[in-house]
């Protein structure tokens, strides 16, 4: 073991374990989309959902395409649209025949983490 070796299985790891959760996101979106009143995009917008001091800063309701983003809510639609193409990328990969080789999880190193949301205590 040496710290090549150290960066390569983080790497790994970081990347299966983000595969798994755009794979996730992307099956969420969809299952909230077919619900107008459920959908990401309502917070980005100037409508007041959720609570205010969550809310994200600038929601002009419009999305710029790119760099430099001028409200704290442009770019988490940005953020949202790019980790969904990931997702759809992936999806894209492991359509294909040799999907097995494309696969992030594939020959990462056991067991694959949990890659999971908590408080910093």
């Amino acid at each position: 073991m040496n710290w090549e070796g150290h960066q390569l299985i983080r790497l790994r790891l970081l990347i299966a374990c983000v595969s798994e959760m755009v794979g996730n996101l992307k099956y969420s979106y969809a299952a909230l989309s077919s619900n107008p009143l459920q959908r990401y995009q309502r917070f980005f917008t100037s409508a007041k959902f959720g609570s205010a001091s969550y809310r994200f800063q600038k929601r002009t309701g419009t999305h710029q395409s790119g760099p430099p983003f001028r409200s704290q809510a442009a770019l988490a639609q940005h953020s949202l649209d790019t980790l969904l193409t990931l997702a759809a990328d992936i999806d894209a990969a492991k359509g294909q025949p040799d999907w097995k080789s494309m696969d992030p999880e594939n020959k990462a190193p056991k067991p694959i983490p949990e890659f999971k949301l908590k408080p910093r205590i």
